[in-house]
């Protein structure tokens, strides 16, 4: 158990990394958006006389703009909030260190016969 916290954490931890995931979901946003936007366009050519799929897109659009933002910062400062994030995982993995510390794991087996067996009540015909 304590491994795979420690494995887990130490992967989160990694800035390099989690820069990486971060930068391959918003690639993966990206490739959504313009496959959609795509599909959308293409039934509005098809099925209306008025142009409507650009009210969808441009609401997807602002939240890929956030996405993007949120990934690699503004133009020419980066991401802003790299400092406070490394402060969290710092807090979090410190709280999960209690809370793993405090948990008292029993040692040994649990024998089945100590287990009660339970009664049935019912027959098999009264199932349906």
């Amino acid at each position: 158990m304590e491994y795979y916290i420690f494995d887990l954490y130490m992967r989160n931890r990694d800035p390099i990394a989690r820069r990486v995931r971060r930068k391959k979901g918003f690639y993966k946003h990206l490739y959504a958006f313009v496959g959609v936007s795509l599909g959308l366009f293409i039934l509005n050519i098809f099925s209306s006389d008025t142009l409507w799929f650009q009210y969808p897109a441009a609401s997807w659009a602002i939240g890929l703009l956030v996405h993007y933002f949120t990934v690699f910062g503004l133009p020419g400062l980066g991401p802003a909030d790299e400092a406070w994030e490394q402060e969290e995982y710092e807090r979090e993995w410190n709280r999960m260190r209690r809370h793993y510390d405090e948990l008292e794991l029993p040692d040994d087996e649990i024998d089945l016969d100590e287990i009660p067996q339970l009664r049935r009540e019912w027959k098999d015909s009264d199932l349906v």
